[in-house]
């Protein structure tokens, strides 16, 4: 049966490639009003433009805010789509599968797009054409406001400006009484002042208004969320927060005040990387102000919720400690937080859902939740303690099960690095496979269960897919470390990583035949590229980690995978 299996598999990988590297596809239809409104996955490949907006705006429409709205396959797009399965018990992929469609597309009523027209105070103003990005010139001016009516338009309307030009060719945005076609989502309510275009707060808060009583701040996965009274989910955003300089805080604290379109203060004793200036300085409102147009003031000095003038920077760059949302998102959590929200920075990630209580956060907190693997810092080794154990009988079965499939390997049993200590490990040398022996650089450690399920990884995907992508054999795997003593997210204190416990390894390179490197970082040509994105994708289904080049800074140049316990259940997958 296996060998059938196999020989299904090898067909469905060959077919896969084969179609991979054929030219000869119908070119994506171009993103129209008509073409996004049609769009779906029976028809269109998962990263069509057309069918991104779409897909973009139910999230958002949803409460899963991919952040700018932009019709591009990014980062905060899957982590919307991600967020959405995990808050629906969908299979967490972050990719647009039948399920989510479905799920996505089950109350629909109206089109994802729909007709606009251009009011009188779309284009009043005022508007600021003297933008920079200097905090010396921005105190030089009257206002932050948008440069343009297109670009209040985008933002209104949550999307990006070159989005909304694709929409609306040959559209004069500065005339009053045009018709457009915009996203059919709930604008940022906007008002003109004296010197800028600003947000219009509440007017009052309604008893049937969504109230946000928790806010979480998901730290390593870079988003916020909103909690009502009862731990219901009321909406999730991408975020920037922190920086290397200035980490977001840790631990729990509460809204002091919701500071409406707020003047910028900046003291020298900030010390802004790229600011020079010795003077202090106070920047006026505006959507194009350092902390854009609301300022969610907490009770840890000098942080905040705020927004942003660069949406499309969001949960890419860094900040100076605060958080940072688009406009739109800070603007709709704004009028959801009140003083005395309970704010809640988190260092390790929790699965998207219902909001535990106290007693059930206490226990969730025992078991591991989902984290990026973060890069070395040996001074956290020291004070790190960590060991796995495998029971004698659950060992001799696991070195049976490697000398049954001919694996090549040494028997290590207890291994030991400062601060950690593995028993039941081995180090893997080399996997046989029907192509030939693809040997492991460096002989990593690593207990002997997640030895076995990589090696048949690499039995069962790795080996065939480079072949049938390649046409050449799979030798070796450059692999990084392995087992090694060190703590999640490199901060002290913080628990141990998956490589402390020898079900972890990072593969920095694949190399097939007259040793030829085909880089996880960078790849040569569209075929190796189409390889490493199948290597990725294939191995969710072996590991419950699987991070890379995209899914943060720590992961830039190889990929990581792991078998951890991330979540309630060991079903809980981590992809990106």
């Amino acid at each position: 049966m296996r060998t059938l299996l196999l020989a299904i598999s090898l067909t469905a990988i060959a077919s896969s490639a084969a179609l991979a590297g054929a030219k000869n596809f119908n070119a994506p239809p171009p993103i129209t009003e008509d073409s996004v409104n049609k769009a779906s996955p029976d028809g269109l490949a998962e990263a069509a433009a057309p069918l991104i907006v779409r897909s973009e705006t139910l999230l958002m429409r949803a409460h899963f805010s991919p952040g700018e709205i932009d019709g591009e396959d990014g980062d905060n797009y899957r982590r919307a789509l991600r967020a959405f399965q995990q808050a629906n018990t969908l299979q967490d992929c972050a990719k647009l599968n039948a399920l989510t469609w479905s799920a996505l597309t089950r109350d629909l009523k109206d089109p994802a797009l729909k007709s606009y027209t251009i009011t009188v105070e779309d284009v009043a103003g005022p508007f600021e054409k003297r933008l920079s990005g200097n905090l010396v010139e921005m105190a030089r001016l009257p206002g932050l406001s948008y440069s343009s009516s297109a670009a209040e338009l985008a933002e209104k309307f949550h999307m990006s400006e070159g989005l909304l030009r694709k929409l609306n060719p040959r559209v004069d945005f500065a005339k009053a009484g045009g018709q457009i076609v915009v996203l059919d989502i709930s604008p940022m309510p906007l008002r003109s002042a004296a010197h800028s275009i600003e947000a219009k707060p509440p007017e009052t808060t309604k008893n049937n208004s969504p109230q946000a009583e928790t806010i979480v701040v998901d730290k390593p996965e870079r988003n916020v969320r909103a909690y009502d009274k009862d731990g219901k989910l009321l909406a999730f955003y991408p975020a920037t927060i922190g920086s290397v300089e200035k980490p977001a805080p840790t631990g729990e604290f509460k809204v002091n005040a919701v500071d409406w379109n707020p003047v910028f203060r900046y003291d020298p004793k900030f010390a802004w990387k790229g600011v020079t200036t010795r003077q202090k300085l106070t920047v006026r409102p505006g959507p194009n102000n350092p902390v854009g147009l609301v300022w969610i003031d907490l009770s840890a000095p000098s942080y905040a919720i705020h927004g942003t003038p660069q949406p499309d920077a969001i949960g890419k760059a860094e900040s100076h400690g605060c958080i940072r949302l688009t406009n739109w998102d800070a603007v709709e959590l704004a009028g959801m937080a009140h003083p005395g929200t309970v704010v809640r920075f988190e260092d390790q990630d929790t699965p998207v859902g219902p909001l535990a209580s106290k007693a059930e956060s206490s226990a969730v907190n025992n078991v591991q939740t989902p984290s990026r693997e973060p890069a070395r810092n040996d001074q956290n080794t020291k004070a790190l303690i960590s060991t796995s154990s495998t029971p004698p009988a659950e060992f001799a079965q696991c070195v049976s099960d490697l000398t049954a499939k001919k694996v090549v390997f040494e028997q290590v049993g207890d291994l030991k690095e400062e601060g950690c200590q593995l028993s039941g490990a081995i180090r893997l040398v080399a996997v046989p496979t029907p192509f030939g022996d693809v040997a492991l650089a460096g002989r990593p450690a690593m207990l002997c269960s997640f030895g076995r399920q990589f090696s048949t990884w690499v039995r069962e995907v790795a080996a065939p897919m480079s072949l049938a992508y390649t046409g050449k054999k799979l030798s070796e795997i450059e692999s990084g470390s392995a087992f090694s003593c060190r703590a999640r997210y490199d901060k002290p204190g913080a628990v141990p990583s998956e490589h402390a416990k020898g079900d972890a390894i990072d593969i920095a390179s694949f190399v097939v035949a007259d040793n030829h490197r085909i880089p996880v970082k960078q790849q040569d040509g569209d075929t190796e590229r189409d390889l490493v994105r199948a290597l990725r994708t294939t191995a969710c289904g072996y590991f419950t980690t699987v991070l890379g080049p995209g899914a943060d800074a720590a992961h830039a140049e190889h990929f990581h995978f792991d078998t951890g316990v991330h979540g309630a259940t060991p079903n809980y997958r981590i992809c990106e």
